[in-house]
């Protein structure tokens, strides 16, 4: 059977809890009132128990046990409550019973007990990190402290929307060309595997020739096929070098700055990490956040180390007191346009617009060159594999027609 937790308070109005057996929380509550007990909150301890563990592992992510969707949804309801004027405590109460998913539910429970209990709204974020941003947390204690918690869950919502847009748009953009490239893959295996070898055999015994491109498809075939474990082996040792590369501060470094460079994919991650960086610092700006510590947080989530350390120069010319355009510059990783944006925003004060407008500006760009990027890709894969079977067809038709020739 079950076991329950349950708050609540006596029939003389005292403060109780306890744990009571029962087969459901329905049970449990008319079970509490028999015993002239008024539950305020019940919760089942083996899955409360079981989730707590589950929770350690959470990651605010899509593909995670708590989608980035379920924060963007509990965020603006969080908002709404607040700002018709409802206690804090009240509102994570109605969004604990109301949130679909379970463990986002269990978080909330958690969130209001620690609120309750006095502690900060940010402090009790804070201790879910795997839920909630660092962003999220400062903006929360900005909001807190200047009595516009309504107005920054706001922003923080439609600012979580539109990361997960951003980041459902590039998702979907490299769907395709790894599907086409996985299909690629599987062609090439059944050809080489199944298809040449049974067409080479009509050729055993006789004596036809083969032509230099026939013999090369045949023992490279061969070759893959007796030795396929090697291939594998190695394309794995490959993979762990390379993970082991990238993970030296000179090897990332390296990485990252081939990816920036890249044809067709560089421009994209560069566009993408402005885009971010202007957003995130706009919204943390423009929620009362102080610039040196907006910086602290921008320069994390734009996942590129050669972009983090201009910001970091950046984040250091600030401190100094001179302008944040100039590090920006000299690194060759933000267009012109940006930095006289940035520029022109320090020195109106307008900032936080300026850096709102460029980061609208690059959502829109990421979009136009993701639709374009996907429009070329389509034709290229479609090329390459038709000149792969192409190939495979001369490969095989040639020898074929000298067959046909010997026996006439």
């Amino acid at each position: 059977m079950p076991l329950f937790e349950y708050k609540g308070y006596s029939h003389k109005g005292t403060a109780i809890k306890g744990k009571i057996d029962a087969d459901t929380e329905k049970n449990a509550r008319a079970k509490l009132r028999r015993q002239n007990i008024f539950p305020t909150e019940i919760i089942e301890r083996t899955v409360f128990a079981q989730t707590q563990k589950k929770t350690k592992g959470l990651k605010l992510q899509i593909g995670g046990r708590i989608k980035l969707m379920d924060i963007v949804t509990m965020t603006k309801q969080f908002a709404t409550l607040v700002g018709a004027h409802i206690p804090i405590v009240e509102t994570l109460t109605a969004l604990s019973r109301q949130v679909e998913n379970e463990r986002l539910r269990i978080v909330l429970t958690d969130i209001k007990e620690k609120v309750n209990a006095g502690q900060s709204l940010a402090k009790a974020l804070a201790l879910h990190p795997k839920v909630f941003s660092k962003i999220y947390i400062n903006m929360v204690q900005v909001g807190e402290a200047s009595g516009t918690l309504d107005i920054v869950m706001a922003r923080l919502a439609d600012f979580t929307e539109a990361q997960m847009k951003l980041k459902n748009k590039i998702t979907s953009a490299m769907a395709y060309p790894a599907i086409m490239v996985l299909a690629a893959m599987g062609l090439f295996v059944l050809i080489f595997t199944f298809v040449l070898p049974n067409i080479m055999a009509l050729f055993e015994g006789s004596e036809v020739t083969l032509p230099l491109i026939t013999t090369l498809s045949i023992d490279f075939g061969n070759f893959v096929i007796g030795n396929w474990y090697l291939v594998t082996g190695g394309l794995f040792l490959l993979f762990i070098i390379f993970k082991r590369y990238i993970k030296t501060e000179k090897g990332l470094k390296h990485y990252h700055r081939f990816l920036l460079r890249a044809p067709i994919f560089g421009k994209l991650i560069q566009m993408i990490a402005i885009s971010r960086f202007t957003r995130t610092l706009g919204t943390l700006l423009s929620s009362g956040v102080p610039l040196l510590t907006s910086m602290d947080i921008v320069k994390n989530i734009v996942n590129n180390i050669m972009i983090t350390e201009a910001l970091e120069k950046a984040r250091t010319a600030i401190q100094e007191g001179k302008s944040i355009a100039r590090p920006l510059e000299e690194s060759e990783y933000f267009p012109p346009m940006v930095v006289h944006m940035i520029s022109v925003g320090e020195k109106t004060g307008e900032l936080e617009k300026m850096l709102n407008t460029v980061a609208n500006t690059y959502d829109t760009e990421v979009e136009t060159h993701i639709e374009t990027m996907t429009s070329l890709l389509t034709p290229v894969m479609t090329i390459f594999m038709a000149a792969m079977v192409l190939f495979l067809m001369v490969a095989i038709i040639l020898p074929a027609m000298d067959l046909m020739q010997t026996v006439t």
